[in-house]
Parts: C-alpha cells; structure tokens; sequence
C-alpha cells in the first residue's frame, strides 16, 4: 500500500503546475506564430524526469530581437502568499539575470483564479534564505487571462 501512496505522490509532484504551463506554452506558440523576431523553447522538467536531467532555470526561454527571456511559471493554493519553497531555482534565476537576461515570473493564484507577475528584481532584493517565509502577493495586481498578462509583459502591443 505504501509503496502505491509514493507512486501517487510521485505523479502529483510531476504533474504539479503543468495545467497552467500548458496555458502559457500555447500563448507562447500563438506568439511565435504571429510574430518573425520571437521564438521560445520549453525547457525539460527536472521534477518530472524524476532525476534524469538537472534542475533548469525555468520552465521556458524565450528570445525576442535577439534579448534572453526566461519564464518561470509558478501556481500558489495559498490566498495570498507565494512559498519560498515554491521558487527552488530562484539561485540560477539570479543568475540569468546577472547576465542581462529577462526574467518573468507568471504566479496563478488557485483559490482566487487570477494570474499576477511579481517584479522579478523586487523578488531578489525581498529574499531571506535566513528566514524561509513567504511573499507577500495580496498587492500584487491580477490578471483572469495569462495571455493578456504575457503579451504585455513581452511588450507586445498586438492582442492575440
């Protein structure tokens, strides 16, 4: 019995955020089909290759006119706060940035059903690995639709 209940909990791990990934991967798609200067690549999930492959940076790379853009995409069950466990990869992030790489951090809200973007800077410069919280995101300003939110934050004018 136990070893069915890890085999649940192994899928439920693998399969966690993929529904809103997909969602993003198909604005994505949409964008890259409209636009000559934009094209994206989804990057392999380490949790869900179960080991197989190391832990990537994020869940998608995306270049527009030749500028570096990661995306990560992040679901929360918590009202208003995003677990600092939730952004594990927050030190390569860091790190892509530090080479002037974009970053975007597209955060769906379950119980409100609302997507936000928090200021990626604003993230790092918030981060106490001392004190393994949470951030604060009842502030943050809410999308219902990820593909508003996404052409905006890659500043695109055109809507889908």
């Amino acid at each position: 019995m136990s070893e069915l209940l890890s085999a649940i909990r192994r899928a439920e791990i693998a399969n966690k955020g993929k529904s809103e990934e997909h969602q993003v991967e198909k604005i994505l798609s949409e964008l890259k089909a409209k636009f000559s200067n934009f094209d994206f690549a989804r990057r392999p999930d380490a949790r869900a290759c179960m080991g197989r492959i190391k832990p990537q940076p994020s869940d998608f790379e995306c270049l527009i006119d030749g500028h570096q853009i990661e995306i990560e995409v992040k679901s929360t069950k918590a009202v208003n706060t995003l677990p600092y466990k939730n952004l594990s990869q927050l030190g390569m992030l860091r790190r892509k940035r530090m080479c002037h790489a974009s970053v975007i951090l597209l955060v769906y809200r379950a119980k409100v059903g609302a997507w936000c973007m928090p200021d990626f800077d604003v993230i790092l410069e918030t981060y106490d690995p001392d004190h393994k919280a949470s951030w604060d995101i009842s502030t943050w300003k809410t999308y219902d639709s990820v593909g508003e939110l996404l052409v905006k934050a890659l500043g695109f004018t055109d809507k889908l």
